[in-house]
């Protein structure tokens, strides 16, 4: 399938001994991939020095492939139906040519590992592959499925005219009952206001670090909003005829059904933004005023995986490292969506990586590419779940490639659960995620699965709860602090009284919200062998609680708190987790 890197000449070389660039050139690019972590080839042709077609023969030769024009290719449709269509948009490729127990396939990026292992573990195939320049295979693909190209991206040269003025008047108001209306609505989402106000929403949202688009219907208009720092904004009131038309539109680009309006669908798109490309997870929610959608911002640029900076104090940070380098084990996260989970468990595998160590995650979605981890993707194929790739399935599987640390995206099933602890049993260090509300309620969840307590104190080595809070800009203000205040929150002010608290205030950097960026704060149980002890034999919580608290456990709110001592947040954060 693909081979060990371990003395291939690097793409730079290969083209510098072509004779198609420099030695400076490389070195310039280089530079430029030490702040973007972007490729150097994809560099190389933003700076001009080299095309798509060069870099493709470059990577054919540096990978020993063969390398594919495309010119005159068509696909062949037995191929392409052989595969879940979610599955070729996913990782974008062409099915080629199937022999006995081989599939070959046409790809422009032979560095995607997720691609080949995914693939293989759809087709139960050994996957060989081509190199064709990246355009024509979207090009390819796009056309099969008849989706425009364009759809999928928002052209920068036209970004600064689409957003100078939006007008809606050429939107009209259809009647949904009609069966021609559908066709009236592809129409509309495909008008040029229709186009700009969308890419305005998106636009400006990726401006202002939005996690979250929210477009809810109204009776007489239509809201958006935004969720900035875990904090939803409105943001722009727009015209209740436009609604379908922007629906239908997001539904195009999310490659869903334009004409179903009364189930919810997911889905998923991209746009690239100069040289940056940002991924966007897609549901829809039918209301009584019409469709509703969501749209969760996945920018790479906003993944922090240093664990240094995430938010740990130094006996936490110490306690992470520790348990995080064990040879085997768990160590899982919890907190609602939207607190970090994710971020902290690839914080970890972005430590512990190292070539003497194999680490396979099963994710859904895959939000990050991790040089050095093999990572694969869940996915359900509506048309014949028996070919669906689930956590259950995919951990099973990948438990068979020889992995020493596994990465479970979440554990929401009993199934799941049960895969996961035995591996941790049997000398794997499994990481994943379950939503509960801290780090003891972690236990009780894990048991309503159906993870016998024998089998999980036996497995758990740390448990983690977090949030996350707003970080104060660098505008705010010394704050006044009432005694009463901070004893309502559990602490003695005579403790306090030397340090300063702040207040936010707001400025232009901050866009008036005093608060700029969000910092993690943690709770941590390390299952210690008198905490294995309180999980086998069934200890209530609060007794845990307890004992944990002896330990140096600290909750949330005092981790909270501690942020506010050191001027990073405001004590109205902190607030949010007093728990009466």
């Amino acid at each position: 399938m693909i081979s060990e890197f371990v003395g291939r000449k690097k793409i730079g070389q290969i083209l510098i001994e072509s004779g198609v660039v420099t030695a400076e050139q490389i070195k310039e690019c280089l530079e430029i991939q030490l702040e973007t972590s972007q490729l150097i080839g994809q560099i190389l042709i933003e700076k001009g020095y080299i095309d798509e077609i060069i870099l493709a023969k470059a990577l054919a030769k540096q990978f020993g492939v063969q390398y594919h024009s495309l010119d005159d290719f068509e696909i062949d449709s037995q191929l392409m139906e052989f595969l879940p269509e979610d599955l070729i948009k996913m990782y974008y490729f062409i099915p080629y040519a199937i022999s006995e127990n081989r599939m070959t396939i046409i790809i422009h990026d032979p560095t995607n590992v997720a691609l080949f292992d995914t693939v293989h573990l759809v087709t139960g195939l050994d996957i060989d592959y081509l190199i064709a320049p990246y355009s024509k295979v979207i090009g390819l693909i796009n056309e099969y499925y008849s989706i425009d190209s364009d759809e999928k991206t928002l052209d920068e040269v036209n970004v600064d005219e689409l957003l100078e003025d939006v007008k809606l008047e050429f939107v009209k108001d259809e009647d949904q009952t009609n069966d021609e209306s559908h066709k009236d609505l592809l129409h509309a989402a495909d008008e040029k206001p229709i186009i700009a106000l969308v890419n305005k929403v998106l636009l400006e949202a990726i401006r202002e670090n939005t996690s979250d688009i929210h477009i809810e219907a109204e009776e007489d208009m239509v809201q958006v909003r935004y969720r900035i720092d875990g904090v939803l904004y409105n943001k722009m009131p727009i015209n209740k005829k436009a609604h379908n038309a922007i629906i239908s539109r997001i539904k195009i680009m999310s490659n869903l059904d334009i004409a179903e309006r009364m189930i919810p669908q997911d889905g998923a798109f991209s746009v690239v933004m100069g040289n940056k490309k940002v991924d966007f997870r897609v549901s829809l929610l039918p209301s009584i005023h019409g469709e509703n959608v969501v749209l969760r911002i996945l920018s790479r640029e906003n993944i922090n995986i240093d664990l240094r900076t995430l938010g740990f104090n130094k006996e936490q940070y110490d306690l992470f490292i520790k348990n995080i380098t064990k040879p085997y084990g768990m160590v899982i996260t919890s907190g609602p969506t939207g607190s970090g989970k994710t971020t902290t468990l690839y914080a970890a595998m972005n430590e512990i990586k190292s070539p003497e160590v194999k680490i396979i995650t099963v994710e859904d979605p895959v939000e990050y590419q991790l040089a050095g981890v093999q990572q694969v993707q869940v996915f359900i194929n509506k048309n014949d779940p028996s070919r669906s790739l689930t956590f259950a399935s995919g951990l099973r599987s990948i438990l068979r490639h020889d992995p020493d640390d596994v990465l479970i995206g979440e554990i929401r099933d009993g199934e799941t659960a049960s895969i996961a602890v035995n591996a941790a049993l049997t000398g794997h260090m499994v990481f994943s995620t379950v939503h509960a509300n801290n780090a003891i309620d972690v236990i009780a969840r894990m048991q309503n699965l159906g993870v016998e307590r024998y089998l999980l104190c036996g497995a758990l080595n740390l448990v983690i709860a977090q949030r996350l809070i707003r970080r104060l800009c660098d505008c705010k203000e010394p704050a006044e602090i009432s005694p009463n205040r901070l004893k309502s929150l559990g602490f003695e002010y005579e403790d306090y009284s030397d340090k300063v608290f702040y207040k936010p205030v707001g400025c232009e950097k901050c866009s008036g919200r005093g608060y700029k960026g969000r910092v993690a704060i943690f709770e941590m149980l390390n299952v210690t062998t008198e905490i294995r002890e309180m999980i086998l034999t069934g200890q209530n919580i609060y007794e845990m609680l307890r004992v944990a608290k002896k330990q140096g456990f600290m909750t949330l709110l005092e981790s909270a708190f501690e942020k506010a001592v050191e001027g990073i947040t405001s004590l109205d954060e902190v607030e949010k987790f007093l728990i009466d």
